[in-house]
């Protein structure tokens, strides 16, 4: 439409739009008189809205019009108009919505325009059938058409429109062809094929418009389906609303004429399953493929859809020329179909690299999955992701992984570990596992409960026809000083030998009465430098390094009661101590004949000992082991293991021990078990490790569940002499000491050296001898 300026006036376009009276043509004026004249784009927007408004009113009124509107601008003034004109509707006779005609009776049907205000005359008008049918009988005489029909039969019934051929105005009847013997109208397919989710019309469509009260049943008389709504129509039949798979199965539609029931024939209703989302690929590859020079190439896509729409298609490199193979078959319990394709090259080249992608599309949308064909002239071998350390620290008795990841294709032919240029086995010691996904590996090395002479280098080998590698670790066992040899006094020296890594560091600190260890008071006395000896007898660079150190006495240190060594490293020490108490020596024959009385003090012990065993054997007192009662095993124990019982358990401990009486002065007999049975237990050994006396009264617990499995003790035994150091006090003379008052602190003398904080008691005073 255009609107000109000036004394012109420009009417817009005609257009055919419903209108509700037939009333003749009826102008519209508005009329605007601004203080200003105003823009072709504000009356553009006035006229444009106007027209909008007044289509749709139109429109909503089911009625058809030609539409005029126009514009004149004199002067100041701006003048809009719309005309319109009603189009008129064919007539149709008979009139009414429907009419009846009986089978093999005359159909007649007439139909012609009405003429317009200034009495000409509309163009011609036709007839046709709904949804396309075919049309019998039409013939126009004198400005109508007619519809004649000599013997009306089932398939003439339904719904007949007259149209306008100019204005597509349209009217309609609706015919019914009453047969006596046939209430419904009979169909020649009673199968009806629906998708889910859509409506389903089962055409039950009656003869009769007497027909009232039309319903849906199924054809058992079973009650429908839960959440079945339709709604009945007798010129369109039974409209069943959003179709569920549930919904399947047989339905007859049932009604009342003249107060009898009828039925129509059965229909059978299939719904098809629509997906509910874009197909889901499946493709034999799920990552990148890395192939070489000749070797095949295969790659498999699949998708699976409810319905048969759905399609498979590749996309791949120009360059490539692989083979295409399709199949397709139901899945079992009609679950769905499944669809798949294949790709195929005999050899590779390299022409051959690049994406193959497969694309899938059904009803609700498309997906597509790739995959990277990479091809490489050899193999090879490469280390994935960030190299860890090469130098590695570890205490001993804790356990270390050591791990190696790296890319590889083909896989690797061999895979090994080595120490010191030693093959490792996999054993409880060395625990070696690989795991491998696609080209990349990842393999560990676990060093369980790592011993101070397991220190050294650790090599991982991998290799195949194309490529090796191989990665080194520097291990290095850290272990806390530990005293190992300790000789003296002697010929007026003592020795003392610590082990551990870093090299542990000697202490020599000289100590008064009462305080048997000196070291850690605050003023303890330390021996003078120029008085030690030090000696390193072996080093690793890897683990346990030996360190001697030697310290002469003299007779001005014969005041002092003890003297302790201490080795030190890291915050961690251990110690021994050292009796110098001096005594008198009548002569020199004492000492071989002490040697003598004490090895022969020995051999008498034993013979006695065994003596007395033989005679407990034989005599009343002697108490035989009887075999234990089965016992429910606890969840801690292993499959094999069954608690002690606590009898067993403390008649076996005496049996062997024969002389470390649990109960001195006591009879085996009643008293002995009732006080068992009290809770008494054998009191801490004298030197005996407070630990070692836990593990004793939890293996002499009354309830058998609490007790420890055989393997709990195996791991605190280790724990036990993993942490244990020597302590040891040599008994050298039984003269007593006299208190005297403490010394104040010296110079400190210190030499390299290792080590951990000992844990074990100290030896009490003893009366010691020095010599020179």
């Amino acid at each position: 439409m255009g609107i000109d300026g000036g004394q012109r006036t420009q009417p817009f376009r005609s257009t055919a739009v419903p209108q509700h009276s037939r009333s003749a043509a009826q102008p519209f004026r508005s009329t605007a008189v601004p203080q200003r004249l105003p823009s072709l784009v504000e009356i553009r927007i006035q006229l444009g809205f106007f027209v909008v408004v007044l289509a749709f009113t139109l429109i909503w009124n089911e009625k058809m019009a030609l539409l005029t509107v126009g514009a004149t601008s004199v002067g100041s003034c701006t003048t809009m108009y719309v005309k319109y004109i009603v189009c008129p509707r064919p007539v149709i006779s008979p009139a009414g919505p429907h009419m009846v005609v009986p089978k093999r009776g005359r159909l007649e049907l007439r139909c012609h325009d009405d003429s317009d205000t200034s009495g000409g005359a509309w163009s011609g008008v036709r007839w046709q059938r709904e949804r396309a049918r075919r049309l019998e009988g039409e013939v126009e005489e004198g400005g109508a058409a007619y519809v004649r029909v000599a013997v009306a039969q089932a398939y003439h019934m339904g719904r007949y429109v007259c149209v306008n051929n100019s204005t597509l105005e349209r009217s309609s009847i609706y015919v019914y062809v009453r047969d006596p013997q046939s209430v419904f109208q009979r169909t020649m397919v009673n199968g009806i094929l629906v998708r889910a989710g859509e409506n389903c019309t089962i055409p039950c469509l009656v003869t009769d418009p007497a027909v009232t009260l039309l319903t849906l049943d199924t054809c058992d008389g079973q009650p429908l389906p839960s959440g079945l709504h339709y709604h009945s129509n007798p010129q369109r039949g039974i409209v069943i609303r959003k179709v569920r798979e549930e919904y399947e199965g047989c339905y007859v539609c049932v009604g009342r004429l003249d107060g009898a029931k009828v039925k129509s024939g059965d229909y059978t209703v299939d719904v098809r399953l629509v997906p509910e989302v874009a197909p889901v690929l499946l493709l034999s590859h799920r990552e990148n493929l890395i192939l070489k020079l000749g070797e095949p190439f295969d790659l498999t896509c699949s998708s699976s859809n409810v319905n048969p729409d759905f399609n498979l298609k590749w996309d791949f490199p120009a360059s490539a020329k692989p083979v295409e193979a399709h199949t397709s078959h139901i899945l079992p319990g009609s679950r769905g179909y499944k669809r798949s394709t294949s790709l195929w090259i005999t050899a590779v080249n390299q022409s051959d690299s690049g994406t193959f992608r497969c694309h899938a599309h059904n009803e609700k949308g498309s997906a597509s999955t790739a995959v990277k064909l990479d091809i490489r002239d050899r193999g090879f071998i490469t280390m994935a992701g960030s190299p860890g350390p090469s130098e590695v620290d570890v205490k001993e008795g804790e356990s270390l992984s050591l791990r190696v990841e790296f890319e590889c294709y083909p896989a690797p032919n061999n895979l090994s570990w080595a120490y010191n240029n030693k093959l490792l086995r996999n054993t409880t010691e060395h625990v070696i596992t690989v795991h491998c996904s696609r080209y990349r590996c990842l393999t560990e090395l676990k060093l369980v409960r790592v011993h101070g002479t397991e220190g050294g280098i650790y090599t991982f080998l991998a290799n195949h026809e194309d490529a090796s590698i191989n990665q080194s670790f520097t291990v290095k066992v850290n272990s806390k000083p530990v005293i190992i040899s300790q000789v003296g006094p002697l010929h007026g020296q003592v020795r003392c030998v610590a082990a551990g890594y870093p090299p542990p560091k000697i202490s020599w600190y000289f100590c008064e009465l009462p305080h048997t260890r000196c070291s850690h008071l605050p003023n303890a006395s330390q021996w003078e430098a120029h008085e030690v000896a030090m000696v390193t007898e072996l080093h690793s660079a890897f683990g346990k390094s030996e360190v001697e150190s030697r310290l002469n006495v003299s007779r001005e240190r014969a005041q002092y009661h003890t003297l302790e060594c201490v080795a030190s490293s890291e915050q961690e020490e251990a110690y021994t101590l050292f009796s110098i108490s001096e005594r008198t020596v009548p002569h020199e024959l004492f000492r071989p004949l002490l040697t003598g009385m004490l090895a022969t003090g020995v051999v008498l012990s034993l013979i006695l000992a065994v003596l007395l065993y033989n005679r407990e054997v034989i005599g009343t007192d002697y108490m035989p082991m009887r075999p234990s009662e089965k016992e429910r095993p606890s969840e801690s124990d292993d499959i094999d293991e069954l608690s002690l019982d606590a009898e067993d358990l403390l008649s076996f401990s005496y049996q062997v021990a024969k002389g470390m009486d649990p109960y001195p002065g006591m009879q085996v007999g009643s008293a002995f078990y009732r006080m068992i049975q009290e809770g008494h237990r054998m009191n801490m050994p004298e030197f005996a490790p407070t630990e070692m006396y836990d593990m004793m009264l939890s293996c002499w617990n009354d309830d058998p569940l609490k007790r420890p499995s055989f393997q709990k003790l195996v791991e605190r035994s280790e724990l036990l002499l993993s942490e244990n150091t020597k302590n040891i006090y040599l008994r050298l003379s039984n003269a007593a000491i006299s208190h005297g008052p403490q010394r104040l602190p010296s110079r400190r003398l210190s030499s390299v050296c290792s080590t951990t904080a000992s844990t074990q008691p100290l030896l009490l005073s003893t009366t010691d001898v020095f010599l020179d």
